[in-house]
């Protein structure tokens, strides 16, 4: 099985603890994690994107070139009632 180039790159690193994380809304529209296609954080800076319709992560992924994201969706969990 072939693995991607990307994940041995020196650039994936934890953020910091005074760096900010926007993993609940996109940085330009703010869809958040609730839409259909959640939203996608980057693991070069840690920006959120939606990954909608406006696809602003693929919008960062062409200005600055940076190849990884990881999509984040929330759902809604089904409540049953127990008479």
């Amino acid at each position: 099985m072939a693995s991607c180039s990307h994940i041995g790159s020196e650039e994936l690193k934890p953020p910091t603890p005074s760096q900010v994380v926007y993993r609940e809304d996109c940085t330009q529209c703010f869809d958040n994690i609730d839409e259909d296609h959640g939203l996608n954080v980057c693991l070069s800076c840690f920006n959120g994107g939606c990954a909608g319709d406006r696809n602003h992560a693929y919008l960062h992924f062409k200005q600055f070139g940076h190849p990884l994201a990881l999509n984040i969706r929330r759902s809604r969990k089904k409540v049953q009632y127990v008479c």
